[in-house]
């Protein structure tokens, strides 16, 4: 009688894991196509794992490329405000010493460019610089999902081969 009970727990906890497995494998890419036999457990998790790291490292690359953005939308909207030029950078005492020959309307808090009279009326106020190209190490790469063929083809009748680095 005990026997039993052990039994019918032990084909429960199978059966739970298998249908969590299955779930699994319905938000897999690649792992619920047609042309693609049912994957192994062991498949099913290797695949998993690739694509939860793949996933991870394209949130990782997104998040420096927005720092990066942010990094030079506030450059040039600090350009903007002060009304530096597009350029190389200008150390603030460079800028106060540069004010107006006149002195008198110069507020010394303030840099020249912003205590001198304000542009004409028919100058249009000066846009923010573009943003730099990216740098290599930030710039996008395609967004691509492991081959299929790793995980063995869609016309071979057996499993995938895995070998024991695979299963690290």
């Amino acid at each position: 009688m005990v026997r039993l009970n052990i039994n019918a727990r032990e084909r429960r906890r199978m059966h739970d894991l298998n249908d969590a497995l299955d779930e699994l494998r319905s938000v897999i890419p690649y792992a619920h196509s047609p042309s693609v036999r049912k994957l192994s457990k062991i498949a099913t998790l290797l695949l998993a794992k690739n694509f939860i790291l793949m996933q991870a490292n394209a949130l990782d690359e997104l998040r420096r490329l927005i720092a990066y953005l942010q990094q030079g939308a506030a450059a040039a909207a600090a350009a903007a405000v002060s009304g530096i030029p597009p350029g190389p950078a200008t150390h603030p005492s460079a800028l106060s010493s540069s004010s107006s020959s006149d002195g008198a309307d110069a507020n010394p808090a303030l840099p020249a460019t912003l205590s001198s009279t304000p542009p004409n009326p028919g100058e249009s106020p000066s846009l923010p610089p573009p943003l730099p190209p990216l740098p290599p190490s930030l710039s996008p790469s395609p967004f691509r999902y492991p081959s299929i063929s790793k995980l063995g083809s869609s016309q071979s009748s057996s499993p995938p081969a895995l070998s024991a680095r695979d299963l690290r």
